[in-house]
């Protein structure tokens, strides 16, 4: 099990020796080393606002639920601006929805709408996406034949894939409670949430007080009982909430390593993002809401050394080695990460590494060692089962594996579809191979990557076998060493 007492053990040992956060991050002022991606979603915004005559002003001010708002003080009718509402309602709810989850899930349902699949089947199936055994028999169970689900998983395998690659299948459970939540009252949100997750009993009354009716209350306490048993706790919901603002960051071009300068004090944030060189309305639209302002430091401070903690265990460098490779370009780094572990790993790990916020960091700052210490306490207190559990939730073994049984020939998967037991032997077997496949590969690391004996304590090793034997979907939900990863 993960100790993240080792973190806060760590923090208030450097607060009695007089060391500070801000010593120990000592980074410049100077935000305009930040570069803003200009093909960002917001400038694309702008640009549609322009069309139909929508002041930035009026978009900014919309973002405050409390300033009143006069239409003829911006030079633009309520005919005009429900006409813009309705002509561009998909831009809208991107541009105002940080859920980084959204994304996938619209895809999803995009895709599971032609199966006869809607919303309620996305969590029971992602429930059971590490036992591919269960998988088709649940897609059996909702009227698929061999074809069908043959071309379902043809589709929504590298949708998974991709959700995995970034860490964020973790999210589902947050996802759920955002929509239970949701059901009660639109404006209650995981941010509101984490200040009750352990109480939910205050939460009942806190809701009740509040004029909730008491049969909708009553249902989502027990919504919320049912994801607490299978993995949703305080530090999913804080990690979720800093992964919600990292999206909202880069919706306007700000790479989510700026975070560090931005938290805590909302002039210098003004600031620092004006430094950036982002507009004076983005500045305000981005900041409206408050959200940055509810991220403390001691909580990016946890995040990033298990971010960081996690790399480590990914990729089983050492925190110089991993660094190195921060400076190669995107060919390079695939190609020494092919190198290392083999094309299919690399491939997974490679979108893994350049969605990492811990990654990122690494092109921003020099004063990193801080995290680093904090991420090596934590490998001190990791066991092969909680290794395993990492590599378990990130989901590589078995989105290999879905993979692979959406590329067999049609009449090899109908094979598989109709007998149970020769499909759970052929999981086992692949999962068998990956294993061995990943041996190789740590133990002839190349010198390009760095790569050194640690891999062999890193988990890569387990990912086949643990995932391929049990739902660990389950496990990584349920098992608090796997909630307890990292971001």
């Amino acid at each position: 099990m993960i100790n993240l007492r080792a973190i806060m053990t760590l923090l208030v040992t450097m607060s009695m020796l007089g060391i500070s956060l801000a010593q120990a991050q000592d980074h410049a002022d100077d935000c305009s080393r930040f570069t803003l991606d200009p093909n960002s979603e917001w400038a694309e915004f702008q640009a549609l606002m322009a069309e139909n005559n929508i002041p930035n002003e009026l978009w900014a001010d919309m973002q405050d639920p409390f300033k009143p708002l006069a239409l003829e003080d911006y030079g633009i009718s309520a005919d005009e601006l429900n006409q813009f509402f309705q002509g561009n309602a998909e831009a809208i709810n991107k541009m105002l929805d940080d859920n980084p989850l959204k994304p996938y899930v619209d895809r999803a349902l995009a895709i599971m709408s032609g199966y006869g699949l809607g919303y309620g089947d996305i969590q029971p199936l992602l429930d059971v996406r590490s036992d591919l055994t269960a998988l088709i028999a649940a897609l059996a169970e909702r009227g698929l034949d061999s074809e069908r689900a043959d071309s379902f998983l043809n589709e929504v395998a590298p949708l998974v894939a991709e959700a995995s690659a970034k860490g964020l299948l973790r999210y589902s459970l947050v996802q759920q409670a955002d929509d239970f939540l949701n059901q009660v009252n639109y404006s209650l949100s995981p941010q509101f949430l984490r200040r009750y997750i352990d109480d939910l009993d205050g939460l009942r009354n806190e809701l009740l007080s509040g004029g909730e009716q008491a049969e909708q209350v009553e249902s989502l306490i027990k919504q919320l009982e049912d994801l607490k048993a299978r993995g949703l706790n305080e530090k999913m919901l804080r990690d979720y909430e800093i992964r919600a603002e990292e999206e909202e960051l880069s919706k306007y071009g700000v790479p989510s390593a700026a975070m560090r300068e931005l938290i805590g004090d909302a002039q210098r944030a003004a600031e620092c993002l004006e430094d950036m060189g982002l507009d004076s309305i983005g500045v305000l639209a981005l900041l409206s809401d408050g959200s940055l302002a509810f991220i403390s430091p001691d909580d990016l401070e946890a995040f990033y050394a298990e971010e960081m903690a996690t790399l480590l265990a990914l990729t089983g460098l050492d925190p110089e080695t991993l660094s190195s490779l921060y400076g190669l370009s995107d060919d390079e780094l695939l190609a020494a990460l092919s190198e290392a572990y083999g094309p299919e790993y690399a491939a997974w790990l490679f979108e893994y590494l350049l969605s990492s916020s811990a990654w990122e960091l690494l092109g921003f700052y020099d004063d990193l060692d801080f995290y680093w210490e904090l991420a090596l306490a934590l490998q001190d207190d990791w066991d092969e089962d909680t290794i395993a559990s990492i590599i378990g939730e990130y989901a590589y073994a078995y989105t290999e594996a879905l993979l692979a049984l959406a590329d067999l020939d049609d009449e090899t998967f109908e094979a598989l579809f109709n007998d149970p037991d020769a499909l759970a032997e052929w999981f086992a077997a692949f999962g068998t191979m990956l294993s061995d496949e990943e041996d190789d590969m740590t133990d002839d690391n190349s010198s390009d990557s760095g790569g050194d004996d640690s891999g062999d304590d890193s988990g890569g090793n387990d990912s086949g076998d643990d995932s391929g034997g049990d739902d660990s979907s389950n496990e990584s939900g349920g098992d608090e060493s796997s909630n307890d990863s990292g971001g």
